[in-house]
């Protein structure tokens, strides 16, 4: 059975489940404090990044300066970025970061708080970042939802479709293109076609508050280990879960070579998600991010997380 299969549905039956399942910026900002946004500079804000105002850029530099000088980030040293905003009423922005030669090389997820401060709520490394053109492109491709197009903005351009970007929360996040009279759901990370429906995703209640870092410049700590495929042992399936109740317990289990899955059944049980753990991050102002592995790197907020699922050896 496919990855993609096991993904897609799951149904419980006692203990064993079955499953189909920005414009450029290289400038090093300066060491900074806390950024405080209005209502009107974060609208400004959501466009492209030749229209962010320069506390917002500032930010935006601060935290990938911080984090290109942490292993595994190192094409980020010379990055530039653009920012695009997630969908109406949601208060935040994706970063998508692009390397020396202009391939992507990570993301930045960005929200706001109702006090009007800039959170970094979550963040990650590879060619695959979170809301990827490329990854949606090669997506509506395979669905033949579009004709080939010469580049990226041309397809959102031209190709005759309504696209947002739902970012419910880091679980939660999701392409909803509207075409034809239809409504398709692509998985914002892996660029799956998901069987959901409207009500589905309205209905998702884990709209969390921006968690994440806020005054902040320095990553504290790091710990990482080997990547592992999740689907080898499906102990997420067969095992129990582990009695993780704060992040020092995770941090423990780790620290003892433990291979240890996180996985929730979102969207009303109807995807299962299975991401492989292997590591942590941990920034000067205490905050936790959980390092797994999904098609490239993602650090998400621990209480995000582990509200919205369970931990399995």
């Amino acid at each position: 059975m496919s990855k993609l299969s096991l993904r897609l549905t799951a149904v419980v039956f006692g203990a064993w489940l079955l499953f189909q399942c920005a414009g450029p910026s290289s400038a090093r900002a300066e060491e900074g404090l806390s950024v405080t946004v209005s209502p009107a500079a974060a609208a400004a804000a959501a466009g492209n990044h030749e229209a962010v105002p320069v506390y917002f850029e500032k930010q935006v530099n601060d935290w990938i300066r911080a984090l290109s000088q942490q292993h595994g980030f190192e094409s980020w040293r010379d990055a530039k970025w653009k920012s695009f905003p997630l969908g109406p009423g949601m208060h935040g922005w994706v970063v998508l970061v692009y390397d020396s030669n202009q391939k992507e090389a990570g993301y930045l997820i960005v929200g706001s708080t109702p006090d009007g401060k800039l959170v970094l709520t979550e963040y990650g490394t590879g060619d695959k970042p979170l809301f990827s053109l490329t990854t949606l492109y090669r997506t509506m491709m395979r669905l033949e939802l579009i004709l080939p197009h010469s580049d990226e903005q041309s397809f959102i351009r031209d190709g005759g479709a309504a696209v947002e970007r739902i970012y419910l929360n880091a679980l939660h996040a999701v392409w909803q293109v509207s075409l034809d009279s239809e409504t398709y759901y692509i998985d914002a990370k892996t660029g799956e076609h998901l069987p959901l429906t409207k009500r589905l995703v309205d209905g998702v209640n884990a709209r969390l508050q921006p968690d994440g870092t806020r005054d902040i410049h320095e990553v504290k700590e790091s710990y990482m280990l080997p990547a592992f495929d999740p689907y080898e042992r499906l102990n997420f399936i067969v095992n129990d879960p582990m009695p993780i109740g704060t992040f020092t317990d995770l941090a423990e289990a780790l620290k003892k070579n433990s291979r240890i899955t996180f996985a929730a059944q979102l969207f009303d049980h109807t995807i299962l998600a299975p991401m492989a753990v292997i590591g942590y991050q941990l920034w000067n102002d205490g905050e936790p991010f959980v390092i797994a592995d999904e098609e490239g790197l993602r650090y998400i907020p621990y209480r995000q997380l582990s509200e919205q699922g369970h931990y399995y050896r």
